[in-house]
């Protein structure tokens, strides 16, 4: 230290210079290479402050000159003949070499502040890493793997661009097609936000159908929550065939041809179902338009005939009668390797890569070479042409905004067009440019890079048509709904207990059926015996089944045990051998295992009866119970049926999606 000699520097001036030779030891370090962690930070200022103590003599001497130097430029001239310009009367080592050092360090300031890096590189080394705003992406269970994919590499490169501080925190979640319309055209209330979540920036469905269909009802009712979209990337629908099965001919077929041939090779074909997938329900317009022949209305006898073709194919393979996922998930049984799959390109991709399908199918499974599936294109299929839609809500702050608008710019920048790539799906042509088709949309898994398809979705008007005429045309349904009335379903859940949400949702479920079905309902255990039926299965006028189903479970009061196996094996027998032609089902609502003290069946014996006889046993999981339970996957996956996870504010939907396969 200088300030212990005779003569040495005022302590305020030691104390500028120990300073200014810290800041230069340590700020171009920190401004060339910012250190990320904390440890790294104390490290540099430590080292910054200890090379400061032997540079401040030198530093001090350059301050003394730069006190000099601002004192004669300050100091008056007594000559009272005119002054030359301030500058002319600096010291000449002063012109030469002060000037332009002050000329550069106020060029340095500007390009600081002009500059968006500098200003941004000055700005985290002062503050470092803020919160980063919230964006909250809504999409489909279909989409939400490669959605959150998508989400992963977003902040991931923004990050690398800002100094290792993500642009957004990205939330993705997933709400079935139909729960989100709702939800958005009403407003997204606050029971929207017990059932669905919470309330998105950005809506990323699958196709322009579901926009289209929100902003049509937004304006029937005078408001819209849709403030733009646009198709950031498509996928085509597909065959997807065994290699050693698929149709071969000189030129492209159309689906109907398609249809025809697989049926006269006896080529099981299965197609998600269109109530529950946007898969499903743009393969049906498509298929019903080519069986058509592009008429004004559909053929209702060749309609009839393909539903029944592909439920056939779905009751032999015992497939669940759901989206993408539960059909990709079954078909991953090596007994359904001669089964051809109505998909998306993409989705054929990652079934044969092995990527999960949904909670149900969470692992990777490599599809061996031999039993991976290829895409067939007919020459009038259509692709699926996913849309980022900005959504406008009150009070949405500036940071949100910001946020919305730079994930949908990086969606199409040219990294973001690489990313939808690596995802499977096909970035626009034209505009930002062509980005090439690289892994996985090759050859190797299955697909045609050069393949020819009408890029956008069927109108939301037609898939709505086709939806009708598939209600039209599928096969009636007859349903038993066995709930739980156990001791444990009086447990608190919300506002109730678990039996009042399970009365709740059978009442509004039960509203849904249609005239065709038949639906009964019985509880579980009984005193005496096992179950207690309410309801005999029989079909129901019109808005008569919900009221009539709570009516009947006001009286029941849950206690006692779960004889789960033994209510099912009761189930079974009064469901019997279904009737050619119709789509039978045991749905059951449970919160537990089974506690059966004797000798219950066996949940194998029960699914393997229930797919002799071709009922699907399907199963609404409340509480401590769940789908990845050995026992209830082995009573739905064994039969066909379907699992869904629910709590009191689920179950009714969840109760409405089985009823309507």
């Amino acid at each position: 230290m200088t300030t212990g000699r005779p003569g040495g520097p005022p302590p305020w001036r030691w104390m500028v210079a120990y300073l200014l030779a810290a800041f230069a030891i340590g700020g171009p370090a920190a401004a060339t290479d910012p250190p990320n962690t904390r440890l790294l930070w104390t490290l540099l200022v430590v080292a910054s402050l200890l090379g400061a103590l032997a540079a401040t003599d030198a530093m001090d001497r350059a301050v003394r000159r730069l006190v000099r130097l601002v004192r004669a430029i300050m100091s008056r001239n007594p000559d009272p003949r005119p002054r030359p310009p301030w500058w002319l009367r600096l010291p000449r080592p002063v012109r030469a070499i002060g000037l332009p050092a002050v000329v550069l360090v106020l060029a340095l300031v500007i390009g600081v502040l002009a500059v968006p890096k500098a200003r941004e590189g000055g700005y985290y080394l002062i503050r470092g890493c803020q919160p980063p705003p919230t964006l909250r992406v809504l999409t489909t269970p279909e989409s939400l793997a490669t959605t959150s994919a998508l989400a992963t590499e977003y902040e991931r490169e923004s990050a690398a661009a800002h100094h290792g501080c993500a642009s957004a925190d990205v939330y993705v979640y997933a709400a079935d097609p139909a729960a989100a319309r709702d939800a958005l055209i009403n407003g997204w209330t606050t029971e929207s936000l017990q059932e669905v979540g919470p309330r998105p920036e950005v809506w990323m469905p699958d196709s322009t159908v579901d926009a289209g269909r929100v902003a049509e009802l937004g304006r029937t009712a005078g408001a819209s929550p849709v403030e733009s979209a646009r198709s950031i990337a498509s996928t085509p629908i597909v065959l997807a065939a065994p290699a050693q099965a698929a149709p071969q001919a000189d030129e492209p077929r159309t689906w109907a041809q398609l249809l025809r041939d697989a049926d006269d090779a006896r080529l099981p074909v299965v197609r998600p179902q269109p109530t529950r997938s946007t898969t499903g329900e743009v393969a049906t317009e498509l298929i019903y338009r080519s069986l058509s022949e592009d008429a004004e209305e559909y053929d209702a006898t060749a309609t009839r005939a393909v539903e029944r073709q592909i439920g056939d194919a779905l009751d032999r393979g015992r497939y669940t009668l759901g989206n993408a996922d539960a059909v990709l998930c079954r078909h991953r049984d090596a007994s359904q390797a001669g089964t051809a799959v109505v998909l998306t390109e993409q989705q054929l991709v990652r079934y044969n890569q092995g990527r999960p399908h949904g909670e149900n199918c969470p692992s990777e499974d490599p599809v061996q070479a031999d039993r991976q599936l290829v895409a067939v294109y007919p020459r009038d299929t259509a692709g699926l042409d996913h849309p980022l839609v900005r959504l406008r809500w009150p009070r949405t702050t500036e940071r949100q905004r910001g946020a919305t608008q730079a994930w949908s710019d990086w969606l199409g920048s040219e990294a973001g067009r690489r990313a939808l790539v690596s995802i499977g799906l096909r970035p626009p042509v034209g505009g930002a440019g062509t980005t090439p088709l690289t892994e996985p949309l090759t050859p190797r898994w299955g697909v045609r890079p050069d393949a020819v398809f009408d890029r956008a979705s069927p109108p939301s008007a037609d898939v709505d048509a086709a939806l009708d005429a598939y209600t039209a045309a599928s096969r009636p349904a007859r349903t038993l709904v066995l709930l739980d009335s156990s001791g444990s379903m009086a447990t608190r859940a919300g506002p109730g207990t678990r039996f009042d949400a399970a009365r709740s949702g059978v009442r509004s479920a039960f509203g849904t059926v249609g005239p065709r079905d038949q639906v009964g309902l019985w509880t579980f255990p009984a005193d005496p015996g096992t179950t207690r039926p309410l309801l005999g299965i029989r079909a129901w006028r019109a808005g008569t089944a919900g009221p009539a189903a709570d009516r009947a479970l006001k009286k029941i009061r849950p206690a006692d045990g779960t004889p789960l196996y033994r209510s099912i094996e009761a189930g079974l027998d009064a469901l019997g051998r279904p009737a050619e032609g119709q789509v039978t089902t045991l749905i059951v609502i449970t919160d537990g295992e089974d506690s059966d003290q004797g000798t219950p069946p066996d949940p194998r014996v029960l699914a393997d009866r229930a797919s002799a006889v071709g009922v699907r046993i399907s199963v609404v999981a409340l509480g401590d119970a769940s789908c990845a339970g050995p026992a209830l996957s082995v009573l739905t996956g064994g039969s066909g049926g379907d699992c869904e996870n629910a709590d009191s504010r689920t179950l009714g939907g969840a109760l409405v999606d089985l009823l309507e396969t």
